[in-house]
């Protein structure tokens, strides 16, 4: 009864983790799907075809092509596909486990509960949360229920054999990985005894279907079986790392690495025993050890895909996007162990024995594994931080790459969405933008216990937050003062943004929104949605003079400005790789990032001229940190600040800042200062543009 609590406990917090993340809004890969709907709607197949990477997902396809076609877009289906494929492989799992009488019903419900309470591990939520990847779970789904149906192929006959070459064939087409399947399959046909014709028709299907698998296919250049044979060492580590997850990352890499093999030995020393008892041809033997030399030969291939050998964490290998396929692993182990040992009537390990170890190595290892949720918040909360601007109007580059390392892509696809009413824009609440706010309710004119506290310019908008009370709905809109839609904010169960300096009082929580400046605005309040009506948030934030545009919204250079840099010899170095799809300010460029973090510095320029539309744009790129960084300007010739570039955690883009110029001055320079040398305290800055 323990062992189920525990399990049920486990499947609760994960159910809630993937109810907390859940996000309408396409973003990484399934950004895709919203890109294809124009074919789906015209049913051209064509568009199943397109690999993703090395992969042909064509049934994944279908299910996201149904959600854009017939489910508004909200990714509820393939979310809903994804956990019913997880929880099947358990149903199946379970089943097979508790048929076989001659075990104690105590041992069978044991192995149950261990393989269920592995299996429900929260981390599940880093690939069940993402519905792009129903890929991995639809893929291992259909591997056991090919798997079961060829165990029933002796008894039941032909018709078995069929379901589980279409089961293969399922596998194949939604993720690469699934062409392992096959000699899996026929290996254990082999054990199972069956005739050869039948032997040999699978083997002709799997040609078949692996042969169509390349047609037409035009590989991404990521498998290297070269690896192998030149690193064949970091070869198998990596696959013992693969294997070893989530475990494996309690302590060091090679930790991880070691444990994954040791694993697959002791899997392998059972599989021996099994065979020399003639147990093979039980259903839940082929599907422990069929399951089992799937997921291990999905390492190997992942090594061939992903693996860097002068990575020594083992990166690839230990992707959260991967962890279903090794927890599924640890299952089917945990399931192994306990079946051999009942089986085999061991007097040294009996089952009531491993069971009771394997409890106590899962709660150390669960214990040891909260560090996998300390920065959850950074993938789903951030993705979902992005998409509240996306419905708000609010196409900042800094926020778009969140979704996606292309900004333009993120823009193409909402442009799409809102024009079919999909996804975000489904419910019509990104209709109300530009709309009187009693459009959405009474202004009752009572304040709600909150505040709005916090405010920073983004492109083309302001990124708002605040507190409100614990007990309210979370739902807010933002106005401008002429009580016109501007926005929305809302507090994200998903938690806070820690970018965002603000503090709340006890029995409050955070809040954040954002407010289109497309809209003429001179002020911004917030208004909190209750059943009888609006609340407004305290009171409300002017609209910076500062703000921000596009870089295609800046001017020509302003002439005659040199730079002075201490210690000389800045580069225009930089350590964000994806500043290609976000756009890098135009030369010349000056950055105290030289390698390190550590390097402080100061620019400052020559004194130039206030352009003659009093009007300036300073490109600005800091690191993660902006402790003890700053970029100002000054009146050359009093001294006098005049404006400071406003900064803020965990900055990805460049950001362009336009500057009013008040009237009487004549003259202007440029200070940076670089004053921090710790983990991600760096700035770059290019030289001042005029405002177009």
């Amino acid at each position: 009864m323990c062992l189920f609590l525990w399990a049920g406990v486990n499947w609760h917090r994960s159910l809630q983790g993937i109810v907390r993340d859940f996000n309408p809004f396409p973003f990484g890969d399934y950004c895709r799907a919203p890109l294809f709907l124009d074919s789906y709607r015209k049913l051209d197949f064509r568009v199943l075809w397109i690999p993703h990477n090395e992969h042909r997902i064509v049934f994944p396809e279908i299910v996201f092509a149904t959600d854009m076609l017939f489910a508004g877009g909200r990714r509820l289906l393939p979310l809903a596909c994804s956990l019913l494929c997880y929880i099947g492989i358990l149903v199946a799992l379970g089943r097979r486990t508790l048929s076989d009488k001659e075990i104690s019903v105590f041992v069978r419900l044991a192995a149950v509960a261990l393989a269920a309470t592995i299996m429900g591990w929260k981390g599940n939520m880093f690939v069940l949360s993402d519905p792009f990847l129903l890929q991995w779970t639809l893929t291992q789904v259909s591997a056991i229920l090919a798997l079961t149906l060829l165990a029933g192929v002796p008894a039941g006959g032909n018709r078995f054999l069929a379901g589980s070459a279409a089961a293969a064939v399922i596998a194949t087409y939604s993720s690469g990985n699934g062409m392992l399947l096959w000699p899996v399959l026929i290996g254990t046909g082999y054990l199972l005894g069956l005739r050869h014709k039948q032997i040999a028709a699978l083997g002709v299907t799997g040609l078949f279907a692996i042969g169509l698998y390349f047609i037409g296919y035009n590989s991404p250049g990521h498998l290297n079986l070269r690896n192998f044979a030149v690193h064949p060492l970091y070869s198998i580590e990596f696959a013992g790392a693969y294997m070893s997850m989530p475990f494996g990352g309690m302590k060091a890499p090679r930790f991880g690495a070691y444990l994954g093999l040791a694993a697959i030995a002791v899997m392998i020393f059972f599989f021996v025993v099994v065979l020399r008892r003639k147990l093979m041809r039980s259903s839940l033997a082929v599907l422990l050890f069929g399951g089992y030399a799937f997921a291990v030969l999905t390492a190997v291939l992942t090594a061939a895909g992903r693996m860097d050998p002068a990575d020594a964490h083992y990166g690839g290998a230990e992707a959260p996007r991967y962890i279903t396929l090794p927890l599924v692993s640890w299952a089917l182990f945990v399931s192994a162990a306990i079946w051999v040992s009942g089986k085999s009537g061991w007097r040294m390990c009996r089952p009531w024995a491993i069971i009771a170890v394997i409890s106590m190595l899962l709660l150390l290892g669960f214990a040891k594994l909260r560090w996998w949720f300390q920065n959850s918040y950074t993938f789903f909360g951030e993705a979902q931080v992005a998409t509240m601007a996306v419905e708000s109007g609010v196409m900042d580059n800094n926020l778009l790459v969140v979704l996606f390392p292309a900004p333009q892509v993120v823009r193409d696809v909402a442009r799409r969405l809102q024009a079919d009413r999909l996804s975000v824009y489904h419910d019509g609440t990104a209709d109300l933008l530009g709309k009187p706010l009693d459009k959405i309710g009474r202004i009752t004119g009572s304040t709600a216990p909150g505040r709005l506290t916090y405010s920073f310019p983004v492109e083309h908008g302001l990124e708002v937050a605040g507190f409100l009370d614990r007990k309210s709905s979370g739902r807010i809109v933002m106005a401008n003062e002429s009580r016109q839609v501007v926005g929305f904010g809302r507090s994200f169960p998903e938690g806070f943004p820690g970018w965002i300096p603000i503090a709340n009082p006890r029995g409050s929580r955070k809040w954040i929104g954002f407010a289109n400046l497309t809209y003429t605005s001179r002020s911004i309040s917030a208004f909190v949605i209750t059943s009888a009506g609006l609340l407004r948030l305290g009171a409300s934030v002017p609209v910076p003079s500062i703000s921000a545009v596009n870089a295609k919204d800046i001017g020509n250079l302003i002439a005659g400005v040199t730079f002075c840099a201490e210690p000389p010899g800045l580069t225009d170095r930089v350590p964000l790789l994806n500043l290609s799809n976000v756009g890098n300010a135009p030369p010349p460029i000056f950055s105290t990032w030289q390698g390190s973090d550590a390097l402080t510095a100061t620019v400052e320029s020559s004194a130039f001229t206030v352009p003659a539309n009093r009007c300036l744009v300073l490109p600005v790129l800091t690191g993660p940190s902006t402790e003890h960084e700053s970029v100002k300007l000054v009146d050359a010739d009093t001294g006098q600040r005049v404006a400071s570039a406003p900064m803020q955690d965990q900055s990805r883009a460049w950001a362009y800042w336009r500057m009013p110029i008040e009237p009487g001055m004549k003259r202007l320079r440029l200070l940076v200062r670089d004053d921090g040398a710790g983990w991600g305290q760096w700035i770059a800055v290019s030289a001042p543009r005029q405002c177009r």
